[in-house]
């Protein structure tokens, strides 16, 4: 038996639909397979649901069926031991060298479940621990299991400022992975088309785009805005548009398939969120070549750097967002070189080189020793 395949690494998350930390953590499982690794993923969720991201054949996934909680603080309570229990007896009788949570919440189950099995445990942060909201008693809780992973990982370095009361060598950064197309191809042309992706919430501050997009409409009567995406701020983003009257040049088509070929086309992407974890939409942009304009929070931060690979502008400041959007869609060149050096810039985000870091992360978990020699 090879020493990859020698011990068993297993996943644990509270379902697979459709999100990012599902997408990273098939992806992880899928490529420590094909490296060779003996993969399980144990998933809190119903088989009935399965998972929306395909899983390679040589992962074998759990589904405990144990996230329904029921009415009641009676009922709650049992189905939280009932969760714990159901997920200690499986990490038992997987008998894994090492297992990796996904989640906060599912980070602090996971670790409960584990005290006393002398299973190794990684957890990964999936969201800005400073803006994510998550109850007081899980905060609480957070603040003493994490003392017993073996390593917290997360996505960016503003994230990991978050656990100075962690050992600062138990806390690691490593992002997510970013697939890059081929270089792009830029056509001397006029600044027409400006998309924004994310889920319409308030959040993403697609108001203040709209608001800010307004202002430049009123001397660049070619520029369109399109927001991919949908959710509960629909009616009132609809409302913005109808008030500016630009229901002919701000379009809300919804969430779509592949945006990345909507992103190929885009002249101009815009991401002013007021928070973000790692922020998927904006590092597809940069890779997909596509310059950029994103807000100055977390997440935007560890990507961007103003100038070089995009324009970074403050948060909910409507008329540096304004300023940005007019200086940008004047200058092609401008817009040429920034898209060039963001694209460039992604490369240390490759899906191979994510696996790398996590690999190696994890060898040193069950060896104790770096990893010297990619496969």
């Amino acid at each position: 038996m090879s020493t990859k395949s020698s011990q068993k690494i297993t996943f644990v998350i509270h379902a697979l639909q459709m999100g990012g930390a599902e997408r990273v953590l098939t992806f992880l499982a899928n490529s420590l397979v094909e490296r060779g690794y003996d993969v399980s993923i144990i998933t809190l969720d119903s088989s009935e649901r399965g998972s929306y991201f395909p899983i390679k054949p040589g992962v074998d996934v759990t589904y405990l069926n144990v996230l329904t909680a029921g009415a009641g603080i009676v009922r709650r309570f049992y189905s939280i031991i009932q969760r714990l229990w159901m997920l200690r007896r499986t990490l038992k009788h997987h008998k894994s060298g090492v297992v990796v949570a996904f989640v906060d919440i599912t980070n602090i189950t996971t670790l409960l479940a584990s005290v006393g099995l002398g299973i190794p445990v990684l957890v990964a942060e999936r969201s800005d621990p400073f803006t994510h909201v998550i109850p007081c008693f899980m905060k609480i809780m957070r603040q003493i299991t994490y003392h017993w992973a073996h390593y917290v990982v997360t996505q960016t370095q503003g994230a990991r400022t978050y656990f100075q009361w962690l050992p600062c060598e138990k806390v690691v950064v490593i992002p997510n992975p970013v697939p890059q197309d081929s270089p792009p191809l830029f056509e001397v042309r006029t600044c027409q088309k400006i998309i924004s992706v994310g889920r319409l919430v308030p959040s993403k501050n697609h108001g203040l785009l709209i608001h800010a997009f307004a202002a430049v409409a009123k001397t660049h009567p070619t520029l369109t805005l399109t927001l991919y995406g949908e959710g509960a701020e629909r009616k009132n983003l609809e409302s913005i548009i109808a008030a500016h009257n630009l229901t002919t040049r701000v379009h809300l088509p919804g969430a779509v398939s592949q945006v990345k070929r909507y992103m190929r086309k885009a002249d101009l992407f815009i991401f002013p969120s007021a928070y973000e974890g790692f922020p998927n939409a904006l590092a597809e942009a940069m890779a997909a070549g596509v310059p950029v304009i994103a807000s100055k929070c977390s997440g935007n931060t560890d990507l961007v750097v103003h100038e070089k690979t995009g324009i970074l502008v403050e948060v909910n400041s409507q008329e540096q967002l304004t300023a940005a959007i007019i200086a940008l869609a004047q200058d092609h060149e401008k817009r040429q070189c920034l898209a060039l050096g963001a694209y460039y810039a992604l490369g240390a985000f490759r899906p191979d080189v994510v696996v790398q870091q996590w690999e190696a992360l994890i060898h040193k978990v069950l060896t104790g020793k770096a990893l010297v020699d990619s496969p």
